[in-house]
Order: structure tokens, then C-alpha cells, then sequence
């Protein structure tokens, strides 16, 4: 299936093709999939067939997520970028939101960014066309260990944190 000659009923049509538009979004928090997600914040915007996320923030695990991006199909081929940013995300509030068994064995802040560039949705071009770079850097990393038999059995008698801390 040609994904980008789908597009092309968009392209030729003559409103779409001079519409713009804004979308904000203004959110305190939300609980997603039992996590806490703050201080959300994005504005969209769109104009002549390009598709821009200007800002994008949120507060997570005590850090902050930002992005930004744009989708242009004005051309044949559709092009689209984007750039992610992670600062300072506690990955044992990540790790225990996600994983609870292995609560207390991953500690530090991570920072991770990101960014990808791309023409075309079909997905042999894409492949072709995708290109990115990113970085990671974890503060104050530390692996603690546990006792795989007792996450097995689910048993909480004996201490069987390897860190010295109570399990789940």
C-alpha cells in the first residue's frame, strides 16, 4: 500500500491546503497507567498542510519531558522531524511504576535526548530516509541486586533484597 498517495486526496484539496489552526493544551496533571503526569503543557499549530508541535512539556518521575516536531505534506513525499528531551527523570519511580518486582534495583537521574528526521510514510522509504542522533547520560546510577526466587515466588519472609531494602 502506497501510505504517502493516500495523502494525495489532502493535498489537492483546496481548503485544506489554505487551512491553519492552533491547538493549546493546558493541563495540571493526569494519572496515566497509574503514573503522575504533570504540568502539561503544548501548542500546535497548523498551516497550508504543515503540521508544527511548537512546544511540548510535561513533568514526569520528578523530571521533565520536552518536544518539539513538524510534519509538512505539502510535497509528494511527506518530511517530518523531531526532537525529544528527558531531564532529570527518576528511573527508580519509573522502574517501581512499571516493574514493581523490581522496585529499589535501578537508581539515578536520567537524561536522554533525541532527534530523528524523515521523508516518506511508506515504510521501506521511511527506512531509508530516517535519519537521527541522541545522547544519554544517567546521574548517580547504582544496580541493586535481588533475589530472582523470591520475585518468583512472590515470598516476603526473608530479606531477599540484595540491597538490604524491603521488597515489594
Amino acid at each position: 500500500m502506497d501510505f504517502d498517495a493516500l495523502l494525495d486526496p489532502v493535498r489537492k484539496n483546496a481548503i485544506l491546503r489554505k487551512a491553519t489552526g492552533v491547538l493549546t493544551v493546558n493541563m495540571a496533571s493526569v494519572r496515566l497507567m497509574k503514573v503522575a503526569v504533570t504540568s502539561i503543557q503544548s501548542r500546535m499549530t497548523m498551516k497550508q498542510l504543515v503540521f508544527n508541535l511548537e512546544k511540548f512539556g510535561l513533568g514526569v518521575f520528578a523530571g521533565k519531558v520536552g518536544a518539539s516536531g513538524t510534519v509538512n505534506l505539502q510535497g509528494k513525499a511527506p518530511t517530518y522531524a523531531l526532537n525529544v528531551d528527558v531531564n532529570g527523570a527518576d528511573l527508580r519511580q519509573a522502574v517501581e511504576s512499571q516493574f514493581a518486582p523490581f522496585k529499589n534495583t535501578l537508581v539515578g537521574k536520567g537524561f536522554f535526548k533525541m532527534a530523528v528526521k524523515g521523508k516518506s510514510f511508506n515504510p521501506p522509504a521511511a527506512k531509508a530516509n530516517l535519519a537521527g542522533q541522541g545522547n544519554m547520560r544517567v546521574e548517580g546510577a547504582r544496580f541493586n541486586t535481588i533475589d530472582i526466587g523470591r520475585v518468583a515466588t512472590g515470598s516476603r519472609e526473608q530479606g531477599a533484597w540484595g540491597c538490604g531494602r524491603e521488597g515489594p
